[in-house]
């Protein structure tokens, strides 16, 4: 698996999913990014977003 990558240094790009790291809540998620934030997932038909420190690609899934 690759190394966490920081925002601040580089982004993902848009609409592709990663895996992300807050470092405020220590917790890890699959999102994309969708501008300045991240959306992990809807509630009630509203996007729940976030700003994380870290992000890394998703790793292959698998062959069989």
């Amino acid at each position: 698996m690759s190394e966490w990558i920081k925002c601040s240094e580089t982004k993902p790009e848009l609409g592709i999913d990663v895996l992300v790291y807050c470092s405020d809540t220590k917790e890890q998620f699959v999102g994309l990014r969708t501008g300045k934030y991240f959306q992990y997932a809807y509630v009630d038909d509203k996007r729940v977003i976030c700003e994380p420190s870290h992000w890394m690609p998703l790793p292959n899934p698998p062959s069989e």
